[in-house]
């Protein structure tokens, strides 16, 4: 069985998902739609697409399409998986799902009742690095996990007008690369934080330039999380248990990984096919093939936890978006 795709947003996220699903044998990508003059077309002739189109409404209508991959930037998630949905497609999602928690329950509760899949597009979680380094949790290999530092930052152009500076475009490190550690977290402590202290530094533009967060939980376990996006720093993580740790560059899209307990240290080198994206859209068509509406590995549920966390950061900070990017609407 074929599963077939539709993309709505041709930017480069787009590329490198296209890239990834053109290595596997159950996905073809028949459509895409960008609003953007002579994009979608572009993106079409690259890849050998057979449709493209300017109106999203035109994609979602066509009856060939059984899932679709939203990668619009944050602020059109909401509603272009709002029209998916109540087109009747299966949605995978990009990160960050959405702008706030309410808008990805009425999502969960849309997709629940129409009996469709829904998956935020946290690729890090299938990629074959990081199911290793949680089995070898699973497997008691370091102990209990009771420590996790990660960082992603990175330095970029202070363009008022880009998506990282732009308040219009839900901009800031919280949003681009807060949720990776933030869902890092999530996956390792199986739970949100009993407690965030956190503290920021704002941009002129009203969006978080940078943000370093400790997440504490029960039996003192505990997270220190940091992004930016105005200094370079590395993009890292470790994972402390009670009998050794675990040390991952690049977790985001890990492909190595070292384990040290004691004086053994044994380093893993698990290469990902292709972008990486492949594994993830392998989860949303195994999954659509078996009936089911949400993944064991990246649940709708845990989406909605992990928006209350953000939710719950902004809070603290007084950050807030404009008024009609947060709203729901009716379905």
């Amino acid at each position: 069985m074929t599963i077939k795709w539709g993309i709505i947003g041709c930017g480069k996220i787009a590329d490198n998902f296209t890239q990834s699903l053109e290595t596997l044998n159950d996905g073809e990508l028949i459509a895409v739609g960008s609003k953007t003059p002579g994009k979608a077309k572009a993106f079409a002739e690259k890849f050998n697409v057979k449709k493209y189109y300017t109106n999203y409404e035109e994609l979602l209508s066509n009856p060939e399409v059984d899932v679709v991959y939203i990668a619009t930037t944050h602020n059109f998630h909401y509603e272009n998986v709002l029209q998916a949905l109540n087109h009747g497609k299966h949605v995978l999602c990009e990160k960050v799902f959405t702008m706030n928690a309410k808008q990805a329950n009425h999502l969960r509760e849309l997709a629940k009742n129409k009996h469709l899949f829904l998956m935020e597009a946290m690729w890090t979680r299938f990629l074959p690095a990081t199911k290793e380094i949680n089995k070898l949790i699973l497997e008691g290999v370091i102990g209990e996990v009771m420590f996790l530092q990660a960082e992603f930052s990175f330095k970029t152009p202070m363009d008022l007008t880009g998506r990282f500076y732009n308040m219009n475009l839900a901009g800031g490190s919280l949003m681009d690369q807060g949720i990776y550690p933030i869902s890092y977290a999530s996956m390792l402590f199986k739970k949100q934080p009993i407690n965030i202290k956190t503290n920021v530094c704002m941009a002129q533009t009203g969006v978080d330039e940078r943000g370093s967060h400790i997440f504490e939980y029960e039996d003192g376990k505990a997270a220190l999380l940091t992004t930016s996006i105005s200094y370079y720093k590395r993009v890292h993580a470790i994972i402390a248990g009670t009998k050794g740790h675990i040390e991952i560059p690049s977790f985001f899209r890990a492909s190595e990984f070292t384990v040290k307990v004691g004086e053994k240290e044994i380093e893993y080198n698990m290469p990902h096919i292709s972008t990486g994206k492949g594994y993830e859209a392998q989860e949303v068509m195994n999954c659509i093939k078996e009936g089911k509406i949400k993944s064991n590995l990246m649940s709708i549920d845990e989406t909605v936890e992990i928006m209350e966390t953000m939710d719950n950061i902004r809070c603290k900070w007084g950050l807030k978006y404009p008024e009609e990017m947060e709203r729901c609407i009716k379905a």
